[in-house]
């Protein structure tokens, strides 16, 4: 059983040895602010105006002397691990796969202390282990990091949902404190890297009150909406459940999420439980990983909305409807975690705890992938590579690049979640695929040269693309001092300042909203403060990001690497995973499991034979 507990993926080689050498002689220079730490006072980590922080009770933690020494020994492993890149930085042979390894223990080493200290009373260490997933699995986190997690509890624990809800509430008034929140302040670690808050209730939730009080602002102020639009606001601004995931849940439950391929479950982005999905066979499998007695119950939805102060305010179909609402939205949550398992679970790191646990959930889990011929295993790794050509195909997610080799049309890059997640997801793919036993990029690169997978020189060419863009990732992230949205990597000027008159606008017209607004709690004022929270951040980021100019993250010789060693790189991958997965509808285009091998004649590969163009 589990409780959700939601919050706030060549042939270049002498060409690419030679122009490392020759590039990047500039120093790295840093922003002041991101040497600087301060005491993060309440009134700098939020805005005390907004009515949803009115009745959070922070100021307590920020003077807790525990706190702020833990909040400052963060601050301090990030800043080692800026020295530490600033000192290979751009020096030939540099290893930043290394450092992001180092690093990801020592955050993990970090995160154990919190978890050790948010367990409640009478869970031993015997008990639990907490597990991370995805990213930190891989140990690849970078400066600014996230954390998907679950807490693994043994038989012995009668109480696993109360056990859960105790643990996420203690996290979350640690962590929403520690970390910060992305727009309201940030110091290098939170449990959601891109947009929302960190674990369990958001940090303007008072986590000590029933559900039925934490959602009742949210149905206050639905009542008084005029519109779909702020209807919709209202439902967005006070659901109380965003960001990142932590699982509560047993070794053998865990595993048995991997089987959530055979019912063919929506993927995550895709999931949505309503009265008519509720009658389909996974929903019928899945439901299983739903407990009474959580959020996802209706009986205990409608006992704490009815017994809330607003409860009493509703009729009866007023408070079926909202049940339902609610119903729908959490179940949803809850499943879209089984779902993504299939994926999130390929990598996964002990924290803290039990060892044994975590042993017996990657047993138990690679005797489910092992059963009839490795049936689900076989699944998993077809529906990833197929994934990966399918979505990476995509213009948004750059497919000029992959697909026909050159740079953007758009002027602007994603070194993360397109070019670093391209190669991070065909290499964690093949990894679970073949159950090998490492899950980190430069790790699964060496251990599929030593299998034969990968010829040497492939495999060299894939390794330093890997590295070179792991360093960019770190740039980015040490020169704005945070996570970048999607499409920040400007190439060229025109893009960078489009999007720079497109903030200045919207930020301009959100001011004016603001000012015009008569009532600062109402719909316009609260939208236009929320709106302006993120225009005003991305905005602070901006002045970083100017490309072509020689201290840049896109400086020109940066983006001339790109252009022409990277690009080719990943464009000759592109050709070799369609090869080795071949096509279902031309038999004359069988897969090819040699693709990955030095002598393969990848030029001759012809992407439009595959059906495959930029979409």
């Amino acid at each position: 059983m589990r409780i959700f507990i939601k919050l706030s993926l060549l042939f270049l080689v002498s060409l690419s040895t030679n122009f490392l050498f020759a590039k990047n002689n500039f120093e790295l220079t840093l922003d002041s602010s991101s040497q600087f730490f301060a005491g993060d006072p309440l009134n700098s980590w939020i805005d005390p105006k907004d009515p949803r922080f009115q009745d959070a009770n922070l100021k307590d933690f920020f003077a807790n002397d525990f706190n702020t020494k833990m909040r400052e020994e963060l601050y301090n492993l990030r800043q080692s691990y800026i020295a530490q890149f600033k000192k290979i930085y751009n020096k030939p042979g540099a290893d930043y796969l290394s450092l992001q390894k180092q690093l990801t223990k020592d955050l993990m080493s970090w995160t154990k202390k919190h978890i050790e200290a948010a367990l409640p009373a009478g869970i031993s260490e015997k008990d639990y282990a907490f597990v991370a997933f995805g990213s930190a699995g891989r140990l690849e986190s970078g400066i600014i990091t996230d954390l998907e997690g679950g807490l693994v509890l043994s038989d012995n624990v009668a109480n696993p949902a109360d056990v859960g809800l105790e643990f996420g509430n203690n996290l979350a008034t640690t962590l929403n404190g520690l970390i910060g929140h992305p727009m309201f302040g940030r110091k290098g670690f939170r449990l959601d890297e891109q947009s929302n808050a960190p674990i369990h209730f958001a940090p303007f939730v008072k986590s000590d009150q029933s559900i039925g009080e934490i959602l009742c602002p949210m149905i206050t102020n639905y009542a008084f909406a005029k519109t779909s639009a702020q209807k919709t606001f209202w439902k967005n601004y006070f659901y109380p459940f965003e960001g990142s995931y932590v699982l509560v849940t047993t070794p053998q439950n865990l595993a048995q999420y991997a089987r959530g391929v055979s019912y063919n479950m929506p993927q995550i982005f895709q999931l949505r439980v309503n009265s008519s999905t509720r009658g389909q066979q996974w929903y019928k499998w899945a439901s299983q990983f739903l407990i009474k007695g959580t959020y996802t119950d209706a009986d205990y939805l409608r006992a704490n909305i009815e017994n809330s102060s607003c409860g009493a305010k509703l009729s009866s179909s007023e408070l079926t409807n909202w049940v339902n609402y609610f119903l729908d939205s959490d179940q949803s949550n809850e499943l879209k975690v089984v779902s993504a398992f299939a994926d999130i679970g390929r990598n996964h790191y002990f924290v803290a705890g039990n060892k044994d646990l975590y042993d017996q959930f990657v047993s138990e889990r690679n005797k489910i992938l092992h059963e009839n011929n490795a049936l689900i295993r076989k699944k998993i790794a077809s529906l990833n590579f197929n994934e990966l050509i399918s979505k990476w195909s995509q213009k948004k997610y750059g497919g000029e690049m992959f697909i026909e080799g050159k740079l953007p049309s758009s002027g602007v890059f994603d070194i993360k979640r397109h070019n670093y997640r391209l190669i991070e997801q065909f290499l964690t793919a093949f990894q679970s695929y073949l159950n090998l036993g490492v899950q980190n990029p430069k790790d699964i690169i060496n251990e599929m040269v030593k299998d034969g997978i990968f010829g040497k020189d492939f495999a060299h060419s894939l390794l330093d693309t890997v590295n070179h863009l792991t360093k960019l990732r770190w740039l980015s992230q040490i020169k704005v001092d945070g996570q970048l949205e999607q499409s920040m990597d400007f190439l060229t000027t025109k893009a960078y300042q489009s999007k720079l008159d497109s903030l200045k606008s919207a930020q301009k017209t959100e001011q004016t909203n603001l000012q015009n607004a008569k009532d600062p709690n109402s719909f316009v004022a609260l939208m236009a403060q929320s709106n302006l929270a993120e225009i005003n951040y991305n905005l602070a980021k901006m002045a970083k990001l100017e490309p072509l100019k020689n201290d840049s993250v896109m400086n020109p010789e940066e983006i001339s690497y790109l252009e022409h060693v990277i690009i080719p790189v990943e464009h000759l991958l592109f050709k070799r995973i369609v090869a080795f997965m071949g096509s279902s509808s031309n038999k004359n285009l069988s897969p090819k499991p040699n693709a990955f091998q030095d002598d393969f004649d990848v030029e001759s590969i012809d992407l439009g034979q595959y059906n495959i163009r930029v979409k």
